[in-house]
């Protein structure tokens, strides 16, 4: 097993474990997600909040979150295929945000052309 296998599987084992904690029913509620975000020092949310971090992660609609519900809430997902590459034409490409998207939108495969006041080079074209 190589090492992420087996980070992976001990993550997985310790969020068992911490969703089995309070209640042993192995789900979370808004009140101990609350209780869990205050242990972990991530500081207290809303009620509102906690609302739609339970909503966004609860993808049976019980109003608790299970263990495996979290787990697929934290991985990354792939990026969504749309068969050919996407085109984008990126206004403001050489400011701090478009610098950025210029540079992770080719990574995903995307075909992308920036427009740009100053510091054209490259993909930027200005305007």
């Amino acid at each position: 097993m190589d090492g992420s296998s087996s980070t992976s599987s001990k993550l997985a084992l310790a969020l068992k474990e911490l969703f089995t904690a309070d209640d042993g029913d192995g789900k979370i509620s808004a009140t101990e997600l609350t209780r869990l975000l205050e242990l972990l020092g991530k500081g207290a949310l809303s009620k509102n909040e906690i609302g739609m971090v339970v909503k966004e992660m609860d993808k049976t609609n019980a109003g608790r979150i299970d263990v495996t519900e979290f787990i697929a809430w934290l991985l990354p997902r792939p990026a969504p295929s749309f068969g050919s590459p996407m085109k984008v034409l990126l206004t403001g490409a050489s400011g701090l945000l478009g610098r950025q998207i210029m540079a992770l939108f080719p990574q995903r495969g995307w075909m992308l052309r920036g427009l740009a006041f100053s510091r054209t080079a490259g993909a930027l074209v200005s305007q």
